[in-house]
């Protein structure tokens, strides 16, 4: 049933004879089934070219993507079965120590989209120091992993690390969106990572 008071406020709300507005949820939510199927269909695609027989995408196969290419991996990958992503700010100053920190990255993300350990691994290393690797997906192939890292537009910022000029022009932050309740706290972020894999446990590794 309908209660008459909601449905008073809901037309007061939404004018007779138009639309209501997309919602943040619902506009992303659209975004992201579009850009999944269309990855999907393409992986199927191109997985059928490449085999001349098969018509569907890698899946659970345990194989590798490549970390390196025209564009980083898991912006047009077929799409995966888990996804983990985080958003971190950055507190130091130091130009340098950011660059070392992507550089760290992307050593790391090579060899985990590879299969291979992060550094000596789990197990190797000095006794007395910590290990290099967490060690959650040792043994496991890579499963499709793909790591995808992106700036937020505070890391741009006048004066911050010199990245002002570098800034794409449609790197914004989104309007205002109905019925949006955002926490401070938990958006924005200068570095994002994505980490995507048909494996949970080697997804949840990465």
């Amino acid at each position: 049933m309908t209660d008459p008071a909601n449905e008073s406020d809901r037309q007061q709300r939404e004018p007779e004879g138009v639309a209501p507005r997309p919602s943040r949820r619902a506009l992303l939510g659209w975004g992201g089934a579009g850009l999944a199927l269309g990855a999907a269909a393409a992986g199927s695609t191109v997985a059928a070219l490449r085999s001349g027989t098969d018509t569907a995408p890698a899946g659970m196969s345990g194989a590798a993507v490549a970390f390196h290419g025209a564009h980083q991996a898991g912006i047009a990958s077929a799409v995966q079965d888990r996804l983990h992503f985080a958003a971190f700010d950055v507190k130091t100053k130091d130009r340098e120590e950011l660059v070392k920190l992507l550089k760290d990255w992307t050593r790391a993300a090579e060899r985990m989209t590879a299969g291979l350990p992060v550094g000596e691994g789990a197990v190797g290393g000095l006794p007395e120091a910590p290990p290099d690797d967490t060690g959650e997906a040792l043994g496991l192939k890579p499963n499709r992993l793909t790591l995808t890292i992106g700036f937020g537009p505070g890391l741009f910022a006048q004066g911050r690390f010199g990245l002002e000029d570098k800034r794409p022009e449609a790197l914004v932050d989104l309007e205002q969106f109905p019925g949006d309740n955002l926490d401070p706290a938990r958006s924005g972020g200068d570095l994002c990572v994505q980490a995507c894999a048909d494996d949970p446990q080697v997804a949840v590794h990465a």
